[in-house]
């Protein structure tokens, strides 16, 4: 049973229709398929992007844990820093490319939310 109190602060149905939509979300009448399919590979691309970053890390990693259990600077330890120096300058290299599908990817949300254009 519904109290009493509840039905009167209800408003009537006819004034129910009346009142304005509100919705949070901006209606985008051109969404389309290609918009996110486009957005979803630039999200792929900047997420593969991302983990070959890390995977080269992860690797820089590894590499200075075999450096730190060594004795000495030995000939290996010398190859295994500059195998680190390389890994790290492909790093930055990559920075450039990893900010491009950003922007990328940024771009195709703007296009389907409406706020710009590619």
């Amino acid at each position: 049973m519904v109290p009493s109190s509840a039905l009167a602060a209800a408003p009537p149905a006819d004034t129910a229709s009346t009142l304005p939509h509100l919705s949070l979300v901006k209606s985008s009448p051109s969404l389309h398929r290609d918009d996110i399919e486009g957005l979803a590979m630039a999200l792929f691309d900047l997420g593969s992007g991302y983990e070959a970053a890390l995977r080269s890390v992860m690797s820089v990693q590894r590499l200075l844990e075999r450096v730190r259990h060594g004795d000495d600077v030995t000939p290996e330890s010398a190859l295994l820093l500059q195998e680190m120096a390389r890994q790290i300058d492909g790093l930055a290299d990559a920075a450039t490319a990893t900010s491009d599908r950003l922007a990328a990817a940024a771009g195709r949300l703007r296009v389907i939310k409406g706020d710009g254009t590619t």
